[in-house]
């Protein structure tokens, strides 16, 4: 469906409610091109949620199924701020505390 039950906007709005938000296209449904996104909110501390995934957890979204999705490239590694890079391999980015 394309519309959100009140309960799921009730969440939505709890969570991302005075931070900033990151919204990224993972893939297209392949019948009807709905996109399938990641989102993740900030807080002033920095710290880091993912919506989508409280969300799913709350049994308020259903999650893809990747046989109907066409897939986007790859979103780029956003750049690290004040933070100290220690390696990366892969997709995957190591970073110090």
């Amino acid at each position: 469906t394309t519309k959100w039950s009140d309960e799921a906007l009730k969440l939505f709005q709890t969570l991302t409610q005075g931070r900033m938000l990151e919204c990224y296209v993972v893939g297209y449904h392949i019948e009807d091109s709905r996109p399938f996104v990641e989102i993740f909110a900030t807080d002033e501390n920095n710290r880091v949620d993912r919506i989508d995934s409280a969300l799913l957890d709350a049994n308020l979204a259903k999650a893809w199924d990747p046989s109907k999705v066409r897939p986007v490239l790859p979103r780029p590694v956003p750049p690290l701020s004040n933070t100290r890079l220690l390696g990366r391999t892969g997709n995957e980015v190591f970073v110090a505390e």
